[in-house]
């Protein structure tokens, strides 16, 4: 009996171990890898977040309409360009043809059951625009618009608004998606990518370039720059969705890098002037085959993010030298990258 019970005591023991093991590794897995928070800045004033998919979709006549047009006047005139249209009616009619249209209904029903609640996204812009402005004290969030154009506008990222077309980003498993777009873009038109894009659109207006730069090198320090204010204003974002690589993708290309770097080296690509190689390497594309089967499109910027963190990391650089500095060979010099 003693042995026995001895036994049993072994095995509860043992199972003890692999359940504690288990539960590591499910947090392990679960815990969210952030890079070095640098510090956030409160809002001047708390985000305007305005939704209105059910507005637009309740507008019956040229009165009502009208009326939603004076209510919302950032939207009509930094949006919209009310003022410079000829008269109001192109603008009224836009909106009745759109609350009319039966598919838009269905497209609304969609949205609704998706984005039902979008608490979440206004935290994550609330977070985003209090790093931006930690590192640009004079940057004011822009009021938010949610909308469902009948995919006229994913995206317009002005000082003065914001507007999100939330149909662009719905699941797959939605009744319509945005046509005539490629499989490889429209696997990123998702809820994640949400922010991280709005992001990305919002590094363009502090990355200062050279206009005379016409390089490959200068494309690829660019989009370094703009993926690198990205990670520094949103630290917690994971780097499939900062660069838009399946989790597959960037450990294929982080294993290959010294690959990727000699092809550029051997096709002398860095200063290459030729823009349609440029786009080859830097723009949409599934893969970029001149270096392999599975290199995925976009991997020029990529490699320019990899310089940039380099550079910026080691010489100690804060993040609005970084994307002030328009000198690409200067970025490249002095990063000294080699893998």
């Amino acid at each position: 009996m003693l042995k026995m019970k001895l036994v049993d005591q072994s095995l509860k023991l043992k199972a003890t171990i692999i359940i504690l093991c288990l539960v590591a590794f499910v947090n392990a897995c679960g815990k969210k890898t952030c890079r070095e928070d640098e510090g956030i800045s409160p809002l001047d004033k708390e985000l305007t977040f305005i939704r209105l998919e059910d507005s637009i979709q309740k507008l019956t006549d040229t009165l009502d309409t009208r009326l939603f047009l004076d209510r919302y006047p950032l939207l009509s005139e930094k949006f919209l360009q009310r003022s410079k249209l000829p008269h109001d009616s192109i603008l009224i009619q836009d909106f009745l043809k759109l609350s009319r249209d039966p598919y838009i209904d269905t497209m609304n029903q969609d949205v609704d059951r998706e984005f039902a609640n979008l608490a979440w996204l206004k935290n994550d812009l609330t977070d985003l625009f209090g790093h931006i402005r930690h590192y640009y004290p004079k940057f004011h969030a822009p009021p938010v618009y949610t909308v469902v154009s009948g995919f006229s506008v994913d995206l317009e990222v002005k000082d003065s608004v914001l507007v999100i077309g939330l149909e662009y980003f719905l699941s797959d498993s939605s009744r319509y998606r945005p046509p005539q777009i490629p499989n490889y873009i429209l696997r990123r038109l998702k809820k994640r990518f949400l922010v991280p894009e709005i992001a990305m659109v919002m590094a363009d207006r502090y990355c200062e370039i050279d206009m005379l730069d016409n390089t490959m090198m200068g494309e690829m320090l660019k989009w370094g720059r703009v993926y690198y204010f990205m990670e520094k204003t949103m630290p917690c974002l994971q780097d499939t969705l900062l660069t838009g690589f399946t989790e597959a993708q960037l450990k294929d290309v982080d294993d290959n890098l010294k690959t990727i770097w000699a092809h550029y080296l051997d096709k002398n690509l860095f200063f290459s002037t030729d823009l349609f190689l440029i786009k080859k390497y830097c723009d949409e594309r599934p893969n970029v085959v001149e270096i392999g089967e599975q290199c995925p499109g976009r991997v020029g910027r990529w490699l320019g993010w990899q310089i940039v963190r380099k550079w910026a990391i080691d010489k100690k650089i804060p993040l609005q030298k970084v994307m002030a500095e328009k000198d690409a060979r200067k970025i490249f010099t002095e990063s000294g990258f080699k893998p």
